[in-house]
């Protein structure tokens, strides 16, 4: 039976980094847009379930 635990695993390249995922010069070269709190116009509210509509909890019996 083999043993799982010694599996090999590829090289590493250099030194684990704490780095970000991205290049530094990625990060800074695309522009985007922020979300705001304020809500627009049109914006429709989100689908969910409010406060009285949820089921009453399980009653566990001791």
């Amino acid at each position: 039976m083999r043993d799982l635990n010694r599996a090999a695993s590829p090289p590493r390249k250099g030194p684990p980094s704490e780095q970000t995922d991205e290049a530094p010069g990625l990060i800074d070269k695309d522009r985007v847009d922020v979300e705001r709190e304020i809500p627009a116009e049109d914006n429709q509210p989100i689908e969910g379930a409010e406060p009285h509509q949820r089921p009453d909890p399980p009653a566990f019996e001791d």
